[in-house]
């Protein structure tokens, strides 16, 4: 599966899920499944990046704060408008609902979904908590 075709099949099922439709208010809206697909993307990236500095013993970098914060900010805002340029229209969404209307293996196709999620929140978190990234303070 291509990396752009993953990333449009997450949002086909966190936008289609039961859990996203029971917290949106209008049935149309597909933002907050866009802002979970940018911010795990924004959380793998952090990762990379973290672990491209332990690896080349540039962890001073990731020491300055407000370097970080810049980066972050940078990265989850660049996404935004790359995620809403692609997946924010409702003519995407149909063309995806009609894409994978007949899909094979929906349900373990499913936990792959809910895997990435979740191994995108857990790793960026583990990463920041281990290398002690300053947050805030």
């Amino acid at each position: 599966m291509k990396l752009l075709h993953f990333f449009e099949y997450c949002f086909y099922r966190c936008a289609s899920s039961k859990f996203s439709r029971k917290f949106e208010k209008e049935e149309d809206s597909d933002i907050a499944p866009c802002i979970w697909i940018t911010g795990c993307q924004t959380l793998n990236i952090t990762t990379i990046m973290i672990t491209f500095h332990i690896i080349t013993s540039t962890v001073h970098v990731i020491d300055d704060k407000d370097f970080l914060i810049t980066a972050w900010i940078s990265t989850f805002t660049i996404l935004a408008l790359i995620n809403a340029f692609f997946l924010l229209t409702r003519k995407k969404y149909e063309a995806l609902k009609i894409r994978y209307k007949d899909e094979k293996n929906k349900k373990l196709r499913g936990w792959g979904v809910v895997l990435y999620i979740v191994l995108s929140l857990s790793l960026g978190i583990i990463a920041m908590f281990t290398f002690r990234v300053p947050l805030i303070g």
